[in-house]
């Protein structure tokens, strides 16, 4: 499946609290379990315990097909860098 293909992810879990929920675990987490809503991209939270939950859209595989994910991380103040 061409990576140009795939959409960005439906869905976002920016705190522990959020993805992991009430009883829940890393291996367990609640958002998963019981397909929780999360938030919008950029939405910004204050004093919580970070996470970087993801849901993608459903992906119907055929036998012997992949699909890949590619997902950058960073952090920092905002600035434009220069060669």
């Amino acid at each position: 499946m061409d990576l140009q293909e795939r959409e960005s992810a439906e869905k976002f879990y920016p705190t522990t609290e959020m993805f992991i929920g009430e009883g829940g675990s890393y291996l367990n987490p609640e958002a998963v379990r019981m397909d929780k809503d999360g938030v919008l991209a950029g939405t910004k939270l204050q004093g919580k315990e970070a996470a970087g939950g993801m849901r993608f859209a459903p992906v119907t595989l055929k036998p012997q097909e992949t699909v890949t994910y590619l997902v950058l991380a960073g952090f920092g103040k905002n600035r434009i860098l220069r060669k």
